[in-house]
C-alpha cells in the first residue's frame, strides 16, 4: 500500500488531501501543531498523526526521529500561514513559517522518498509567481516566492540524482479559513486535483510549478 505524508494537515486543504489520500486506500501519516485541538479527525480517518511546528527545528528534528525507518511515496509539506503582516517580526515570521521551516524538514526527509518514482510536493501559491504575481501581502509573496526557490535548490543538490518530481504546487483560491467564504474552489475539489497532478508525475524527475489542474505557472 503507497504512504503519503503530509506535513500541516490539521484543516483546510491538508485535512482535505488526509481524506482524499485515504479514501484512495493510501496510508497517511499526517502532522498537525496541536494534536489535541486537531488530531480527532485525522485519527477517525484512520491516518498517523504526529506533531510537528515547522518553525522549531527542535520539533523537526524529533518528528524526523519519530519517523525513523518509515519510508514514503509522497511527501506533502503543506503547512504555514497566511495573513498581510507588515511590521518586521511579524513578516520574518511568515517567511519562517512558509519557507525556511517546510524547506529545512523537506531536507531531512528526501532521503526516506522512494528513488526514481517518489514525489516532494510543496504546497506554494500564485501569489509566489514573480512573472504572475500583483500587489499587496508583500511577506506572504515574498513567502512562497522563497519556498519556490528552496524547492528549486533542493531539487538541484538531491531530487534529481535521486529520480524524484518535486513538485511547486498552486492549490486554487480555496474556500478555506485563509481563502474565505468567496473563493471559487472547494477543498474536496482542491484536494482531488492535486493527488491527481500529484500521481500524473510518478516516476518523472523534474521541478515544476504547477496549479491544482495541472496548468503550468510562470516563475
Amino acid at each position: 500500500m503507497p504512504t503519503v505524508l503530509i506535513v500541516g494537515a490539521s484543516r483546510g486543504i491538508g485535512l482535505g488531501l488526509a481524506k482524499e489520500y485515504r479514501a484512495r486506500g493510501w496510508d497517511v501519516v499526517a502532522t498537525v501543531r496541536d494534536p489535541g485541538q486537531h488530531g480527532a479527525a485525522l485519527v477517525a480517518l484512520g491516518a498517523q498523526v504526529e506533531t510537528v511546528d515547522v518553525r522549531d527545528a527542535a520539533a523537526r528534528d524529533a518528528l524526523v526521529q519519530q519517523l525513523d525507518g518509515r519510508a514514503f511515496d509522497v511527501a506533502i509539506l503543506n503547512a504555514g500561514v497566511g495573513g498581510g503582516a507588515r511590521d518586521d517580526a511579524a513578516m520574518l515570521d511568515v517567511i519562517h513559517a512558509n519557507a525556511v521551516g517546510p524547506s529545512r524538514l523537506a531536507q531531512a526527509l528526501v532521503g526516506r522518498l522512494t528513488p526514481n518514482t517518489g514525489v516532494l510536493a510543496f504546497i506554494t501559491s500564485l501569489m509566489g509567481s514573480i512573472g504572475e504575481g500583483g500587489g499587496g501581502y508583500e511577506a506572504y509573496r515574498a513567502s512562497k516566492a522563497a519556498l519556490n526557490s528552496f524547492a528549486r535548490a533542493l531539487f538541484a543538490a538531491e531530487g534529481a540524482g535521486r529520480g524524484l518530481a518535486v513538485l511547486s504546487l498552486h492549490p486554487g483560491w480555496v474556500k478555506t479559513d485563509m481563502g474565505g467564504p468567496n473563493a471559487p474552489v472547494s477543498v474536496a475539489e482542491s484536494a482531488r486535483g492535486l493527488a491527481d497532478v500529484i500521481e500524473s508525475r510518478r516516476g518523472r524527475t523534474e521541478h515544476v510549478f504547477l496549479d491544482h489542474q495541472g496548468r503550468t505557472i510562470l516563475w
